[in-house]
């Protein structure tokens, strides 16, 4: 199975904010994005995410480590959904905010699906319609040169 980097995406136009400290999603995307799947799309609590990702130690303060896990793993979950939506990636970016109970029976998300589908059918008519003439050009250039 592949995770949300492979999902289609809407496109963006959107800029990073490029100032300050690196957003936690800037500086482990990778991770965040996949937890976010993970408890989206995969059923996961927020608690397995601290569990079996963040992590905590068995030491004498375990309370006060799971929360500090626990409370990693919600910023993780955040930041990775942020990220998510920032990048076009459905079906975080159908969406303001977490994801719906059922989302995928929401008119929101067939109507980013609809765009997703009408965008790649454009592109391709694009590619179909200017590759050749691309082509053309070189070919014209080189016997020019």
């Amino acid at each position: 199975m592949r995770g949300p980097s492979s999902w289609p995406t809407l496109s963006f136009d959107g800029d990073h904010h490029g100032r300050g400290a690196p957003r936690l999603q800037d500086r482990d995307q990778e991770k965040v994005e996949l937890v976010a799947w993970l408890v989206d799309i995969g059923g996961w609590s927020v608690y397995r995410v601290a569990h079996d990702v963040v992590g905590w130690s068995s030491d004498l303060d375990e309370d006060k480590d799971r929360d500090r896990a626990k409370k990693q793993a919600g910023r993780d979950v955040a930041a990775g959904r942020e990220s998510l939506r920032e990048r076009g990636v459905l079906p975080w970016a159908a969406f303001d905010g977490d994801l719906p109970d059922h989302w995928w029976t929401t008119s929101d998300w067939l109507e980013a699906l609809v765009r997703w589908q009408h965008e790649g059918a454009a592109a391709a008519v694009r590619q179909a319609v200017l590759a050749p003439g691309r082509a053309a050009a070189a070919a014209i250039d080189r016997i020019a040169a």
